[in-house]
């Protein structure tokens, strides 16, 4: 079996998904927030006042990247966390208003990045491609099983 860049599924899904981290990172540089932190404190808005294995799972990154983010952002006061009445060695995260606020900046700023990287899509292709990738993320997700 031969490996060709050009044509490898995972190799351009990887290239694509840094390429479109250090895009939104670029835009964003004034806001000082990375994309996985924006993705977290969506998370968090989203889901109220989610444990940090609710966090993990919304964004799809292990445990200790929920963790390490939820602490940056606690320090910058975007969030606030403290321990989980149901459990003690769980954390419940919250948003706090400057978190909001940094949702309220940063999303628009995503939300181009996204427009500017399928410009000129046809509507077919735009609504294919986020079926295509839960698909690989399903195969990907059961050849771990």
């Amino acid at each position: 079996m031969t490996f060709d860049r050009d044509t490898s599924i995972i190799h351009l899904l990887n290239s694509a998904a840094r390429g479109a981290e250090s895009a939104f990172e670029r835009k964003a540089r004034s806001s000082q927030i990375t994309f996985r932190q924006l993705l977290v404190l969506h998370a968090v808005a989203a889901e109220g006042s989610p444990n940090l294995g609710r966090i993990a799972a919304a964004c799809r990154i292990d445990r200790s990247n929920a963790t390490h983010v939820v602490k940056l952002l606690d320090e910058r006061q975007l969030v606030t966390r403290r321990r989980a009445r149901t459990n003690a060695t769980n954390w419940e995260v919250r948003i706090t208003s400057a978190g909001r606020a940094m949702l309220d900046e940063a999303l628009p700023l995503l939300t181009a990045l996204e427009s500017d990287a399928i410009a000129g899509w046809t509507a077919a292709e735009r609504q294919m491609l986020p079926r295509l990738l839960k698909q690989i993320l399903l195969g990907l997700a059961a050849s771990e099983d």
